[in-house]
């Protein structure tokens, strides 16, 4: 996809297994950035419709789309 930067789509190849949730902690331990940068990414790759987003309590978690 050309809308995602190289991190992003190295995340979303390792990370795209349908039923599994993923924080933005592991897409910051996955790709070695600062927490805003992997909120950001993870966001972005909702905004593409790859992920989507639920709250679980306090926290958000994301999981592939169909």
């Amino acid at each position: 996809c050309p809308l995602l930067n190289k991190q992003q789509a190295t995340f979303y190849a390792a990370h795209g297994e349908m039923g599994r949730f993923y924080t933005v902690q592991d897409y910051k331990k996955a790709t070695k950035v600062a927490y805003e940068t992997a909120r950001t990414s993870m966001e972005r790759l909702c905004e593409v419709g790859l992920y989507r987003k639920y709250r679980i309590k306090n926290k958000y978690v994301y999981t592939p789309a169909k």
